[in-house]
């Protein structure tokens, strides 16, 4: 990620530098310059409580951040699928956006030839499906 709690502090702060291989260079100079505005304007400060209510981030963000990190500490497709339909429904409950983000995920389990696709089909396939209207 581009920041961690740690290097967002320090960014705050001025004492942390976002370093262009971070970013794709041809956003690069967008990215810096929407972080400054949101970051860097404010007179009193940016407290890091109130970074995820800016308006650079969605209201779904918290939960998309929170699952994928949890999500990507699991190696084992099986220990994947599991988390996954554990937390079923706060993936199918993120508006639209929200859940496009985590869909490439879930798609991946279908592709696998890892993961059991009995279990797929009972637990996932079916939240999944009323959300994508099929």
């Amino acid at each position: 990620p581009l920041f961690n709690m740690v290097t967002l502090s320090q960014y705050i702060d001025n004492s942390y530098e976002i370093y262009q291989e971070y970013i794709p260079r041809s956003i690069y100079k967008l990215v810096v310059k929407i972080i400054e505005s949101v970051f860097k304007k404010s007179k009193n400060g940016v407290t890091i409580p109130s970074l995820l209510e800016s308006p650079i981030f969605p209201k779904y963000f918290e939960d998309v951040y929170g699952f994928l990190l949890i999500y990507n500490t699991y190696t084992d497709p099986i220990e994947q699928v599991s988390m996954m339909i554990d937390n079923i429904s706060l993936v199918v409950n993120l508006p639209r956006e929200g859940f496009k983000i985590i869909l490439p995920y879930i798609i991946s389990f279908f592709k696998s030839k890892d993961t059991d696709i009995l279990r797929l089909s009972l637990d996932l396939f079916e939240p999944i499906s009323n959300v994508l209207g099929i």
